[in-house]
């Protein structure tokens, strides 16, 4: 699983797409890690919102529903994130951007 940014192009991945996950973009030390065909494919927003409650003041909506804690501390570790703090800060700085509009992209391993 991956989440990506809105491209500039506008175009939106689908299942069955293949998918190609690579670290070290735009160097010479870039590299393909895994490749896949998407499987799922879901829409993401992530708002620093006015302060609420006990929360960061980031608020995050998949396909629409606005989510729980619990269930965006399990999408920010299913992607790597050792907290809800580092996944925050990495998709909306702090003075920075105010909101992430983007895909959560699920894929099974080895496109065929």
């Amino acid at each position: 699983m991956t989440i990506r940014e809105d491209r500039k192009d506008g175009r939106v991945p689908k299942i069955g797409d293949v998918f190609r996950g690579y670290v070290g973009m735009r160097t010479k030390n870039c590299e393909l890690v895994v490749e896949g065909m998407v499987s799922r494919v879901r829409r993401i927003r992530i708002a620093r919102v006015a302060k609420v409650s006990r929360r960061l003041n980031i608020m995050v909506w998949i396909d629409g529903p606005l989510q729980l804690d619990a269930e965006v501390a399990a999408l920010a570790t299913s992607d790597g994130f050792a907290s809800l703090e580092d996944f925050f800060a990495w998709f909306v700085p702090l003075g920075k951007r105010d909101e992430f509009r983007g895909w959560i992209i699920e894929w099974k391993k080895g496109a065929e």
